[in-house]
């Protein structure tokens, strides 16, 4: 890795320039939207200016979630459009749909790496043979996944992220037992290897008028209902560091709550249920 202030940023080809606009026309027109508070990323645009890479945190319900980011935040806007962009994926839906992820990738360079989640171990755990295979692959995915994310972070790229992981019907602060921490993991391995101009942008999704968002209702594209995407703040890793008193270890470790609570403000009060299963 090298030293933070000899990175640079590496932007898409002329390929992706060309076929990114018609893609996000196409797709946008069976995925609709509304935009709230953009605004809110002057912040984002002076720090992709000043060569920082960009986390987007976004709640995740559905398999649509990822999607909307791209289509209403970063081809939407000239400081992003021609940045490249990582996105992992569930590999049991990366192995059906690799034969359009794969052309889709190649020609707009959207990086697609799949990732093993808590959903897929839990289908397999009457199987011990099965379970065995996903864990050895989940660490193999894992590892690819923290090489691509140094790897776009360090160079101005972007990263999309969902810190439930899995999709959830509401959001909630994990417990401080909870050995998952995606968000503590990530901010650890940043500053483990010395990658501090990193800002973490904060995007709130959900579908206009829905009251809820179980998996059964909502878990799936959801293509024609109309989506609402409200941008609140972007953060940067020495700002969200900033906000916990005590040492190094005690600061990554709040990094969770905070980006989660900071989440709450903008995701709809249907989906939000921070206050009701604090920690605290």
């Amino acid at each position: 890795m090298k030293p933070e202030h000899e990175l640079t940023t590496i932007n898409i080809s002329k390929k992706a320039e060309i076929f990114r606009p018609p893609i996000k026309k196409l797709i946008s027109s069976f995925m609709p939207s509304e935009i709230e508070g953009k605004e809110n990323l002057e912040h984002t645009k002076k720090l992709i200016k000043d060569g920082y890479g960009v986390v987007i945190f976004f709640d995740h319900f559905s398999l649509r979630d990822p999607i909307q980011p791209v289509l209403d935040i970063i081809t939407a806007n000239p400081s992003m459009k021609n940045l490249r962009i990582l996105a992992p994926i569930a590999e049991h839906h990366y192995r059906y749909s690799k034969f359009v992820l794969g052309p889709l990738g190649y020609l707009t360079e959207i990086k697609t790496v799949p990732t093993i989640t808590p959903n897929t171990l839990e289908r397999a755990v009457n199987n011990p043979n099965i379970e065995s295979g996903l864990k050895i692959k989940q660490r193999k995915f894992t590892d690819n996944y923290k090489r691509k994310m140094l790897e776009y972070l360090s160079t101005g790229g972007i990263v999309l992220f969902a810190p439930q992981i899995k999709r959830e019907e509401k959001l909630v602060v994990p417990k401080e037992e909870e050995s998952k921490r995606p968000i503590t993991h990530l901010i650890a391995n940043l500053k483990r290897n010395k990658i501090e101009k990193v800002a973490f942008l904060i995007v709130g999704i959900g579908i206009k008028n829905a009251i809820d968002y179980s998996k059964n209702k909502v878990g799936k594209y959801n293509l024609k209902k109309i989506y609402t995407v409200n941008i609140g703040s972007t953060l940067t890793l020495n700002e969200i560091l900033d906000r916990t008193q005590g040492d190094l270890r005690t600061k990554i470790r709040a990094s969770d709550r905070i980006i989660l609570e900071e989440l709450g403000k903008v995701v709809p009060p249907a989906y939000n249920k921070l206050n009701k299963n604090s920690d605290k």
